[in-house]
């Protein structure tokens, strides 16, 4: 008899819209209990399925997941890439800085401008000199979003490596290394 994690699951792949957010809202409230469950469906046939997968696991921001999310920037429909950026950027996790590098240069728009977000939120500055590249190459107006999404998340990571506390940081370090 399937479990109550196994019947939302399926239901995220009902035909309703409100059908779908009630199984996600169960799921993200079920919160880690529900990962293993959800990470055994996110290769699902169904599409809506592994939206809404992705979207339950960057909620409960569990780490088990930020691996299979990874792998998620790669999957064929661009609604589940886009997802899987946004809920990588809710982890924090570094592990992600490379793969949402990549997924700035996605031929869906949206699926890059997700990745700008989430890269902003991690915050590393790994993705400084990528995200400048899309600011400085990515102009036609098609893929405004992205270019403002990339601009933003550049100016605070550029202020974050000028913050007073980091550039003490860095002087201290410095005369570390002379001494």
């Amino acid at each position: 008899m399937p479990s109550k994690v196994d019947k939302l699951i399926t239901a995220l792949g009902d035909q309703y819209a409100e059908t779908r957010l009630a199984a996600r809202l169960a799921l993200m409230e079920i919160g880690a209990p529900a990962v293993e469950s959800l990470l055994q469906n996110l290769h699902d046939q169904n599409a809506k399925v592994r939206q809404g997968v992705v979207e339950a696991l960057g909620w409960i921001g569990d780490q088990r997941a930020v691996e299979p999310l990874i792998q998620a920037l790669g999957d064929p429909d661009a609604e589940v890439r886009k997802r899987a950026a946004c809920a990588l950027g809710s982890t924090g996790d570094g592990r992600a800085v490379e793969p949402l590098m990549q997924a700035l240069k996605d031929q869906d728009v949206e699926v890059g401008e997700h990745a700008a977000w989430a890269l902003e939120r991690i915050g590393d500055a790994r993705a400084l000199p990528e995200l400048e590249r899309v600011v400085r190459e990515d102009t036609e107006i098609t893929k405004w979003d992205k270019w403002l999404a990339a601009k933003q998340a550049a100016e605070k990571l550029r202020g974050r490596m000028n913050s007073p506390t980091v550039v003490a940081q860095r002087r201290r370090r410095g005369r570390r290394r002379r001494e």
